[in-house]
């Protein structure tokens, strides 16, 4: 019988055979009944926890050692709890940290999540029933868990090598997971990472010569509880980390602030230009700046692969100071000319880059480094543009040079028309081959398009009548041209 609906977040949840339970004069309500003999007086016995769906989430079975009964199989984890069996007046209880028993103090079983090494003979004990049971009206910040034996251990101060985290065994007698990883003095952040969990600790100010255990008072988060250096890993984690640095081209000057990506994931770097974040076990390309998110500099990127519970550093990531250049092209009676590529160059630094114009004429070139620049289309030998040279001058860091734009004349014109069968008394809707050339025309088919064709001296464009019967052919000015066109007719009717 349930009594409470729902767990607190952090909170307990007291299932009993009463309604209150009474140790030592003390009475706590239960949040859930239950009936019968479900546990045995004096023998071996177990509890399994599972959700909705019969999915395992924690057991605990204890022995009957005076008759060498085992804990039930389905009902334990690794090694049955040593006891002679349950009896009534005795309770079994969990440890708490690794160090120490449920209780800071005598009788009480106060604190969080408790201590798993998924053993049962190491997890828990059994005495007699001095420990007061506590109920969903009680919440505690979670100080231990399970040991994440090998958990991935790095650092963002860019010098560091991960480490992984070892077993070691307590003052309490348990073996539990420590690391130690050497940084940089200054302010960090470390992280850790197990298997699909992970957590991120900021601020951690570290001392030359000083070892520094965290979380602490002054980390981010803080300790779990005064005194506690537990880091709990309760953040999921999709597979592995990338750190590394973002610096100026040609210095090792961190820079700060500028944004990194790797495929949909992104972060920003630190004040000594350091970055990490979580991403999915895969290939990934790392860029720095990406988008050119900030027009004050270039972009650089670095492939690299990332396995599960792994942590990648790459080589720093350099980006150079740079400006912004955008325009229109355009032809002479103004209307807009798009798809014509447009070139930035800066001679000094070996730098170029190029863009393409879009529909509406428009173009944009970010990420051009700072200096001495020259810009210019990039059009067929035929044509020409205003104005002459294209457009050279000084480009400073941030600096966006607008209306740098281009009127272009072209070499190239238009045939346009529409293909007609007389017998059938309209246009052509199947779509018709149609061919202009300089070269005579065969009437039968139109040339076989082969090597030969191609090494030889004919100009020929070719296009396909739309399904309205018309079409459009762009064709080379100042040419004489034959025009043919060839659709097949099965019948009377195409």
């Amino acid at each position: 019988t349930f009594v409470t609906a729902a767990i607190p977040s952090y909170g307990y949840y007291l299932i009993a055979n009463a309604g209150t339970v009474y140790i030592g004069g003390t009475r706590v309500s239960a949040d859930a009944t239950y009936s019968g003999d479900i546990i045995t007086d004096d023998a071996a016995g177990g509890l399994a926890l599972t959700d909705n769906f019969s999915v395992w989430i924690d057991s605990v079975g204890w022995r009957k050692t005076g008759l060498g009964t085992q804990a039930p199989s389905n009902c334990r984890e690794t090694t049955g709890v040593e006891i002679d069996g349950l009896q009534s007046g005795y309770q079994i209880y969990r440890w708490h940290y690794t160090d120490s028993d449920y209780g800071e103090t005598a009788g009480s079983i106060c604190g969080g999540g408790p201590f798993d090494s998924n053993d049962n003979s190491i997890d828990y004990s059994g005495l007699s029933a001095v420990y007061l049971p506590y109920n969903s009206a009680s919440t505690y910040t979670p100080l231990c868990g399970t040991p994440a034996y090998g958990a991935v251990v790095s650092a963002n101060d860019g010098l560091s090598s991960p480490t992984t985290a070892y077993q070691k065994l307590s003052a309490g007698g348990k073996y539990n997971a420590y690391f130690s990883i050497a940084v940089t003095t200054g302010t960090v952040t470390v992280y850790v990472s197990s298997r699909s969990y992970y957590r991120e600790i900021a601020n951690v100010s570290v001392t030359a010569d000083v070892g520094t255990a965290i979380p602490n008072s002054s980390t981010s988060p803080q300790w779990p509880a005064s005194g506690r250096n537990e880091v709990i890993l309760s953040s999921p984690s999709f597979g592995g980390f990338i750190s590394g640095k973002v610096v100026q081209e040609g210095t090792s000057t961190g820079l700060s602030g500028i944004k990194v990506g790797a495929g949909g994931y992104t972060t920003t770097t630190d004040s000594n230009g350091n970055y990490n974040f979580s991403v999915e076990a895969g290939s990934y390309t790392v860029t720095a700046n990406p988008d050119y998110f900030s027009a004050s500099w270039t972009e650089d990127s670095e492939t690299v692969e990332v396995n599960e519970n792994t942590s990648q550093t790459l080589d720093n990531l350099e980006i150079a100071p740079a400006g912004w250049i955008s325009g229109k092209t355009k032809n002479a009676s103004n209307d807009a000319l798009s798809y014509i590529t447009i070139c930035a160059t800066v001679p000094a630094k070996e730098f170029s880059k190029d863009t393409v114009s879009g529909t509406d004429g428009t173009y944009s070139l970010k990420g051009i480094k700072t200096g001495d620049c020259n810009v210019y289309p990039i059009l067929d030998e035929a044509d020409s543009y205003t104005p002459a040279g294209g457009y050279s001058f000084t480009l400073s860091q941030g600096e966006q040079k607008s209306d740098q734009n281009f009127t272009i004349t072209s070499s190239w014109g238009k045939v346009k028309g529409t293909v007609f069968d007389t017998a059938i008394g309209g246009n052509i809707t199947t779509g018709v081959l149609i061919v202009a050339t300089t070269a005579a025309m065969p009437a039968e088919s139109p040339d076989t398009i082969n090597s030969s064709f191609r090494s030889g001296t004919k100009i020929y464009y070719g296009t396909v009548s739309l399904s309205d019967g018309t079409y459009e052919i762009f064709v080379r000015k100042g040419y004489a041209y034959n025009m043919r066109a060839w659709y097949t007719k099965q019948s009377d009717n195409t």
